[in-house]
């Protein structure tokens, strides 16, 4: 369970300088959910799911079960199926002995992914013009991992210390050093005065120094334009009932090294969540320019406070702040440079 901030498809087909932009347009099928009752007319055309019985293998096979789940957070490990053929068991299925201890425990039926190339191809151009654009599969889809990671390798919208454009913006348990990070943060805003901003001039470019502007007037004003936000806690509260569930169903050796997130009301901190990551919306331009001076001075405030302090455990949520702050910086700029629309998964 995380929060990813990614680009749209739709905005990374029309990007010129978006390596996977030929395999984001060819569509090749669409996914479609299998009948509660009644006939399936899509069954002949349906891609087998195969998922592997974690439960089963916990069972018959621990060994593997525990070398599997050795680098995993304890909430992958209450996912009952996982997909075979991914990364994860790319030793097993690669490797025709280590194969036949898995095959058992690989169970098969029909997904929801259908393929145009097994249909005829009238047949296919009606089902595909019928399906909305969130049930499309692109070509990029069907490339094999490996081939996905050598196109990002070499792509200018790729972060250079990133894979690929999809970026980590926090784990849930991480959430609550952001929350702190950023209070310590705004409240240390307060402490930087005309005369700290007197020999630092490279510092805070969005600042209008010709009208005796502080780092902490940036701060007021973004905490003005989230006032009014619908406050958003859904997220951080299911993970919090997941993390509960899975305490207290694990043994005491498996017992959780994370702690829940706290949710007691902060409305800056609750509001700026809520506008800029716990969204459904993806970012517009217009969004990205509002936003980035703001972020960009709150974010170099926090570069500041973390050498201004001589408390780690104060340093340490600023960083945890810092971080994930720069982290949303960063594709929201890559958005802003390449007309790409950053949104958030969560």
């Amino acid at each position: 369970m995380g929060i990813d901030i990614s680009f749209t498809e739709e905005s990374l087909k029309n990007c010129k300088y978006a390596l996977c932009r030929p395999y984001r347009s060819k569509i090749v099928g669409f996914y479609s959910e299998i009948p509660a009752e009644g006939d399936d007319d899509l069954l002949p055309y349906r891609e087998i799911d195969q998922r592997v019985n974690m439960n089963v293998l916990r069972y018959e096979e621990p060994t593997i079960y525990e070398e599997l789940m050795k680098d995993e957070p304890p909430f992958v490990q209450s996912e009952i199926n996982w997909p075979w053929k991914r990364a994860w068991f790319k030793e097993y299925y690669t490797d025709s002995n280590k194969k036949k201890l898995i095959k058992p425990y690989v169970e098969a039926k029909p997904g929801v992914m259908v393929l145009a190339k097994k249909m005829p191809k009238q047949l296919a151009g009606e089902w595909i013009e019928r399906s909305g654009d969130g049930n499309l599969i692109s070509a990029w889809w069907e490339l094999p991992y490996e081939k996905r990671g050598g196109i990002c390798k070499l792509c200018p919208i790729r972060p250079l210390d990133e894979q690929n454009c999809y970026l980590r913006f926090s784990n849930y348990p991480g959430m609550d050093s952001f929350r702190q990070g950023f209070l310590l943060t705004a409240l240390y805003a307060a402490t930087i005065d005309q005369e700290q901003l007197r020999d630092a001039f490279f510092s805070f470019p969005y600042i209008d120094r010709s009208r005796g502007e502080l780092p902490i007037d940036k701060i007021e004003q973004l905490y003005q334009m989230c006032q009014g936000v619908t406050v958003n806690k859904g997220p951080e509260e299911f993970f919090n009932k997941v993390f509960d569930v899975l305490r207290g169903s694990l043994p005491d050796e498996g017992k959780l090294h994370s702690n829940r997130i706290d949710t007691m009301p902060a409305p800056f901190v609750d509001e700026f969540l809520s506008k800029f990551i716990y969204r459904d919306e993806p970012y517009t331009q217009e969004e990205i320019r509002e936003a980035l001076p703001y972020l960009q001075t709150f974010e170099e405030v926090a570069d500041w406070a973390v050498f201004d302090t001589d408390s780690k455990p104060t340093r340490a949520r600023i960083i945890g702040f810092r971080d994930r702050l720069d982290t949303l910086v960063t594709a929201l700029k890559i958005g802003e440079k390449y007309g790409l629309q950053p949104y958030v998964s969560y």
